[in-house]
């Protein structure tokens, strides 16, 4: 029992480390100094296509050279679709990453985003609502 435990808070440990300091917003629009408008998690269809932009923020820096984005459309049950694998190469010292990611339909949508060694750094979820 108490080896469990120990390993327990060992993995929320390092999962702590790997989250830290990551914010992720969505935003309609994102001005020249990287100040996101309109900032939420959810967000009303507009018509065919759906193009939100993605703030990735740390103030201490994104400490890598490439993040992956990999959005996943949530299903009812809990499964996800993966619904498109998008990069970009960044600066360590960089303290924001901005992605547009474009919607194809309402439904809820859950983003992973991975540094350059394939390492989970944040984890994010939108949903996208009907008119």
């Amino acid at each position: 029992m108490k080896k469990r435990i120990i390993s327990t808070l060992a993995l929320w440990l390092i999962a702590a480390k790997l989250f830290a300091g990551y914010d992720v917003l969505f935003c309609t629009a994102v001005d020249s100094l990287g100040h996101c408008k309109e900032s939420r998690d959810e967000f009303k269809w507009t018509g065919d296509k759906m193009k939100l932009h993605m703030l990735l923020l740390n103030k201490d820096g994104l400490k890598t050279t490439k993040l992956s984005f990999r959005v996943f459309e949530v299903k009812d049950a809990g499964a996800a679709d993966l619904a498109a694998d998008l990069s970009e190469n960044v600066s360590p010292k960089y303290f924001y990453a901005e992605k547009d990611i474009l919607f194809f339909k309402p439904a809820k949508y859950k983003v992973d985003i991975y540094n350059a060694a394939e390492e989970l750094i944040s984890t994010s979820f939108i949903t996208i609502t009907d008119r």
